[in-house]
């Protein structure tokens, strides 16, 4: 046997396995009894129960993005030096100044 044709057998193999994975990439879940009665009773008629699972996990995917991206803004903050108020300056700035009215 050819050693070069095994090897782009191989390759093309997992090239059609890989590909196979991104379109068919459905999983087995499995949901406390509670909560599934739960999600049955909030769904609405033109959704299924997938629908419903897939909107929530988007939903919760896009809320621990926006909490972790608020943890690190916290994080790089507390690594500024704080900046003086301006306040104050400002309105010193202001007061010198001739104004027409």
């Amino acid at each position: 046997m050819h050693h070069g044709g095994a090897h782009q057998y191989l390759v093309l193999l997992y090239g059609v396995i890989e590909w196979y994975n991104k379109i068919d990439s459905r999983i087995t879940v499995r949901f406390p009894a509670e909560l599934l009665d739960n999600a049955k009773t909030v769904k609405n008629d033109a959704e299924s129960l997938n629908d419903l699972v897939v909107l929530a996990l988007e939903r919760e995917v896009r809320r621990r993005k926006g909490l972790a991206a608020h943890e690190k803004i916290l994080a790089i903050s507390k690594q500024i030096p704080q900046q003086p108020d301006a306040t104050e300056l400002i309105h010193q700035l202001r007061e010198g100044e001739e104004r027409d009215v």
